[in-house]
């Protein structure tokens, strides 16, 4: 078990893990906040728009989540990921361009990407290192958590400085989540290249 944890192939599973986790818990937390005064005029107070925002990429994800077995059965947890991180990196550049009602299509795309990221790389670990077992597991977790704590500063320190250049919370707003948009672009091509050495070796 100890000898699996510290094998490079866990080292850089974890790695993605932080990537991944930062995608699910950066970006969905600090979306709501980045777009409270795209929504105004539709419910009346923003506020109330940017919580619906959240509360929309909830119930999303409890939906998709309904789904996975059907999905890892059909694509391998490996293909799986490759489709989320597409659909993830979608969702955030459409959410970044988007304005008004077409913020809750854009955030559905986004919601559908991110809400099969953790327990896919619970599986992938599972399945390439099972002989990290139930601490490779816990320490997979605890990478997640730890991306999601990382990525938090990062993202508000690029809103601040995006916030000197336009002085306007959603043109800020709007060029910080295209900064995030390098996260999913490296794991597209990383779980791509992963997918195809699969295929190769199947």
């Amino acid at each position: 078990m100890l000898n699996a944890i510290v094998s490079p192939l866990f080292l850089f599973l974890a790695f993605l893990m932080i990537l991944t986790s930062s995608l699910e818990f950066g970006a969905n937390q600090w979306i709501p906040a980045l777009f409270e005064n795209a929504v105004t005029g539709l419910f009346g107070e923003s506020a109330f728009g940017s919580v619906l925002i959240l509360v929309w990429i909830s119930l999303v994800m409890a939906f998709a989540r309904l789904f996975a077995a059907p999905m890892v059965r059909k694509f391998s947890p490996i293909g799986v990921l490759l489709l989320s991180t597409l659909f993830a990196g979608t969702g955030i550049y459409l959410i970044s361009v988007s304005g008004g009602w077409v913020i809750f299509v854009a955030a559905t795309i986004f919601a559908f990407g991110v809400a099969y990221f953790w327990p896919n790389m619970l599986g992938l670990v599972a399945d390439r290192r099972p002989m990290s077992g139930a601490l490779g597991l816990a320490i997979i977790g605890g990478m997640g958590t730890l991306g999601g704590a990382l990525i938090q500063p990062v993202i508000g320190g690029i809103f601040d400085h995006q916030m000197l250049l336009h002085n306007d919370p959603l043109s800020a707003g709007s060029a910080t989540l295209r900064y995030l948009i390098v996260i999913p672009v490296f794991l597209v091509v990383v779980f791509g290249i992963m997918v195809g050495r699969k295929k190769k070796t199947a």
